[in-house]
């Protein structure tokens, strides 16, 4: 992996997680950028849907913390 790939997974998911804490669709960032580096659709997929899961359930835990 070069620099420049990790530059730009860093900043899709700084991106994406500015987009997903406004409104959501973060991952119509993360999910073609996986891909355009190389990952398989499936591996993409996967690891678009793990920071998803990690997601839901900090929010979850947030809201029945209030």
């Amino acid at each position: 992996m070069e620099i420049l790939d990790v530059v730009l997974i860093l900043a899709t998911g700084v991106a994406a997680g500015f987009m997903n804490t406004l409104g959501g669709g973060g991952s119509l960032l993360t999910l073609p950028m996986l891909i355009f580096l190389g990952s398989p659709a499936a591996v993409a997929n996967g690891t678009n849907r793990i920071a998803l899961i990690v997601q839901n359930v900090v929010a979850v835990s947030n809201a029945f913390s209030l």
